[in-house]
């Protein structure tokens, strides 16, 4: 039986990581850990760090076995060889004669209401700094097939979603004979009874072909949430890690994902102080970042990995200039991520319930599909758990903490479920906090917030307004950067990212009449006519009609003219309020 981690146990089984020397480090005090507190226990070491490091693991007090990667898939196997003391000490084999990749799927997880389902291993790229390749070996996929069948058995164990992981999962079926893609595997996943979310872990920008973003796109069980390994955004250190591609191409990359799929979240791996960075390529790399619709960023300061390439680089980084860096970019991951967050408020997210709360709150807590970790201002009777969790739910958000937010399950939802929610004691903003800056009423307030829940669940086929709903205008991040508002403004912008006719009276104003807007290079006197566009609109001088027609450039000296391609549109949005 499992036991938790430091607790009397008869084996202690470590899988290690290798990919930084932190990694290393934090591998062995977790093995020194085991030790301590229980000395007697056999002690088995597997995984990365015990592939590429094994003689120095050896030489760690208490450990037993040090069993590489292939070994590792043959644990249970081999277990009852291991208990009886019958094998050498250190079980490592050379992991680049792997050819084959080992199907060992898991059906159950621990404390994790969504289920992993890895489908390629081993990567061929060969980047100088990248220590991985050694530690997994070559690139190789699992059957597409073995892979369908594993995807139905998780849908019958009632898991909602699974996520598909690799070392590089973009190269998957390229080993296979006859050769598959990633894009055909999703498409026949689609199609099939396979969980109803199926997310991606990490994948590389070159392996974003135009029919893997088509598909995506369009697909309804895809999440729409990409993690891809940018590492660096100046030309020169991307060729000094041996990646193949450009600034320039990452740039249109992500672009073309962020208006092509509604409401993605897009993640990036960032390096900081890699050798030969200097202050100035260092400043390209945050001013790509500033630049483009990313969600958050995981930074990672450059670690000598021995065997690397990078790792025999001239003009490494002094230690203190990566730390630095890695914290400059960490505070900017923090800004994009609380950007992403806000454009949400007042908005509705699909959510699945995890099965166990908050540690933290004691709330419940769920996650969006695209990725943005929710706590529940709601509860269930006991009697209701089993239904409530693990069940994807809709959450309006009401307000953005430092890692996640805050939502509650809709009156509409409420009303007709088989579930009885009790609200949690609402927490009230203080004086001047919230609406107050805002300068409206409580009435017109409660107007907004109620337009927006009928629009989002009303008229999302409404393309156009699909497309302002999606607030792109505002995850460029233009507003005080490049077009200068005032700070007032940008607030009073800010606070109202998740209103459907704020989107509508700037959002759209801003794409359809400025199309610099994408690029952050709205004038002066531009700026000032969204200042005054929106502020008009809040004082009511306005009309909601007026800002659709300016979003065409049709509004000339206070006309009311309709254009036919708003038409539609236009009676819809009007009969709504």
């Amino acid at each position: 039986s499992l036991v938790p981690f430091g607790e009397k146990a008869d084996v202690n089984i470590i899988n290690t990581c290798t990919v930084t020397h932190r990694a290393d480090f934090q591998s062995r005090q977790l093995i020194r850990r085991a030790h301590r507190a229980n000395p007697e226990s056999l002690i088995i070491v597997t995984g990365c760090y015990a592939q590429v490091e094994a003689e120095r693991i050896a030489s760690i007090e208490g450990v037993t076995y040090i069993l590489g990667n292939p070994e590792k898939e043959r644990l249970l196997e081999l277990l009852p060889q291991l208990l009886e003391r019958q094998l050498p000490r250190i079980q490592v084999t050379e992991i680049q004669k792997e050819t084959s990749f080992s199907d060992n799927p898991l059906y159950s997880f621990h404390y994790h209401t969504r289920a992993f389902l890895k489908i390629q291993d081993g990567c061929d790229s060969g980047c100088s700094y990248c220590i991985v390749p050694q530690a997994r070996g070559p690139s190789r996929s699992l059957d597409p097939e073995k892979a369908l069948e594993h995807l139905r058995a998780l849908k019958r164990r009632g898991y909602k979603e699974v996520v598909l992981t690799g070392i590089h999962i973009g190269a998957y079926g390229r080993d296979l004979n006859p050769p598959i893609s990633l894009e055909k595997l999703l498409a026949r996943a689609e199609r099939e009874e396979t969980p109803e979310r199926i997310r991606l872990s990490s994948v590389e920008p070159i392996d974003f072909t135009p029919g893997l973003i088509s598909f995506l796109s369009e697909s309804g069980k895809v999440c729409p949430h990409f993690h891809i390994p940018i590492q660096s955004g100046d030309d020169e250190i991307l060729q000094r890690m041996n990646r193949d591609y450009s600034a320039p191409f990452l740039s249109g990359l992500l672009l073309d994902l962020h208006q092509r799929i509604r409401e993605v979240s897009i993640g990036a791996d960032i390096i900081a102080g890699f050798p030969g960075e200097t202050e100035e390529s260092f400043e390209k790399t945050v001013q790509l970042l500033e630049s483009l619709p990313i969600s958050y960023l995981h930074v990672f300061p450059f670690s000598k990995r021995r065997g690397t390439p990078a790792s025999q680089f001239l003009q490494q980084v002094d230690e203190a200039d990566i730390k630095t860096r890695a914290e400059k970019l960490r505070e900017l991951g923090q800004r994009k991520r609380q950007a992403f967050y806000r454009q949400f408020l007042n908005r509705e997210l699909a959510v699945l319930i995890e099965d166990h709360r908050d540690k933290e709150t004691g709330k419940w807590k769920g996650v969006s599909r695209n990725y943005i970790p929710v706590l529940l201002l709601d509860d269930v009777r006991p009697e209701n758990v089993s239904k409530w969790i693990n069940r994807e739910w809709p959450v309006v958000v009401n307000s953005v903490r430092e890692k996640d937010v805050e939502g509650q399950i809709p009156q509409w939802r409420r009303e007709h479920g088989d579930v009885a929610i009790v609200s949690l004691p609402e927490k009230r903003e203080s004086p001047g906090e919230g609406a107050g800056k805002t300068g409206l009423g409580e009435e017109r307030l409660a107007s907004l917030k109620d337009l927006e829940n009928r629009l989002g669940h009303q008229f999302k086929d409404i393309g156009w307004l699909d497309k302002a709903l999606t607030h792109k205008s505002f995850a460029y991040q233009i507003y005080p950067q490049q077009g200068e508002l005032s700070a007032m403004v940008s607030n009073e912008v800010l606070e109202f990212l998740g209103d459907a006719v704020l989107s509508l009276a700037v959002s759209h104003l801003l794409l359809q009449r400025f199309p610099e807007a994408q690029e952050g290079t709205l004038s002066k006197k531009r700026s000032h006519l969204v200042k005054q566009s929106s502020l008009a609109f809040f004082s009511g001088e306005l009309k909601l009609e007026h800002c659709l027609l300016l979003g065409k450039g049709e509004l000339q000296n206070g006309g009311k003219e309709k254009s036919s391609i708003l038409a539609n549109a236009y009676e819809a949005v009007i009969g709504a309020i």
